[in-house]
């Protein structure tokens, strides 16, 4: 494995494109207070510690420093060799599920020096969740695969297990892993021993399960043309579905926060769902585009938004001071051009 190093300098108008679209008037008002273009095409996101980690399909890892969520910067990046999916973080590391090529590890220590520690080749990597020493998979066709990631620079497979559908999403809690497996619906998998892993129950679902959270004894599908559903997983072994919400777009990525689903609801933007009676969900507020909305992280207050071609917007849920009167957003990007010169450095491997 050979490794080319390559300063790259940015001196060059960034085009920074507002979030296109109008809020709606709905229990839960959503204001754009922030975006940056990534330059690629940004899938998952995990938000930690005033950055936000976006896999920007075949830009690699983007992090963006969102210290001030309203100003938005590039603070350092890595050009994966595949098409980055999904992000994970834990500690000063960044795990990519970088689809035909694996896992990639970085240390991220040091945002604006991103240095590439080891990889894991598999397949199809598309969502990824690491707890405990162990990166969990959901590797498409393969199901779902277990590395250890105890040593970052030297990454072992432990095991793995079908999921009889195809993995997309993933959540870990406890002793289980939660796999939304597309037309398979959710998959639930007994992690307990990491080196055999083991369905212990399945719900379908009447979409595409393609992304999952957990919270509580519930777990959220994001389902695609169905939008949001809600299975109780109080026993793992005999799932049910609980209640269900229709988003009008197609649900391709969620997190869930104090009672609410965020929901990256493609061309219909950001939806948030009223959680707290499982069994009747309903839609609080939404935020409509005329982009990608591709997933969803929640820290601090703030909804963080990939979208597609059009990188990340940062939102604030609140309540208007206005009387109610919600204020009308443009409907087209506005490029607002900034000239910037900082030097990155990538390490690519051959």
């Amino acid at each position: 494995m050979k490794m080319n190093t390559t300063l790259l300098f940015l001196l060059a108008p960034l085009m920074i494109s507002v979030f296109t679209g109008s809020a709606s008037a709905d229990a839960a008002d959503l204001t754009l207070v922030g975006s940056y273009d990534t330059d690629g095409f940004s899938h998952g996101i995990f938000v930690s510690d005033g950055y936000a980690y976006i896999a920007d399909h075949a830009n690699g890892l983007v992090i963006v420093d969102v210290s001030d969520p309203a100003a938005p910067t590039l603070a350092g990046g890595y050009n994966t060799i595949d098409y980055a999916r999904d992000v994970a973080v834990s500690g000063d590391y960044v795990y990519v599920a970088d689809y035909g090529n694996g896992l990639d590890i970085f240390d991220v220590s040091d945002p604006a020096a991103t240095t590439f520690e080891g990889y894991y080749e598999s397949n199809h990597t598309l969502g990824i969740v690491v707890s405990g020493g162990y990166a969990y998979v959901a590797d498409q066709y393969d199901g779902l695969v277990i590395i250890d990631v105890s040593d970052p620079t030297a990454p072992e497979l432990v095991g793995n297990c079908s999921t009889n559908g195809s993995s997309f999403g993933i959540a870990v809690l406890d002793d289980y892993a939660y796999i939304a497996d597309n037309l398979n619906g959710l998959a639930i998998v007994d992690i307990s021993d990491p080196t055999a892993p083991a369905v212990v129950g399945n719900c379908d679902t009447a979409g595409r399960a393609v992304a999952v959270a957990v919270s509580g004894s519930y777990a959220y599908i994001a389902d695609h043309t169905n939008g949001l559903v809600i299975i109780d997983v109080g026993n793992p072994a005999a799932p049910a579905i609980g209640g269900s919400c229709d988003t009008s777009g197609l649900a391709l990525g969620l997190t869930v926060s104090d009672g609410c689903a965020y929901i990256a609801d493609y061309t219909n933007g950001l939806v948030v769902i009223d959680v707290s009676d499982p069994s009747d969900p309903t839609i609080a507020g939404t935020y409509n585009s005329t982009s990608d909305a591709r997933d969803a992280a929640v820290s601090n207050g703030y909804v963080y938004v990939t979208n597609g071609n059009y990188g990340l917007a940062v939102f604030h849920p609140d309540v208007p001071e206005n009387g109610g009167e919600v204020p009308e957003f443009p409907t087209i990007a506005l490029p607002i051009v900034a000239m910037i010169g900082l030097a990155f450095v990538f390490r690519k491997r051959e």
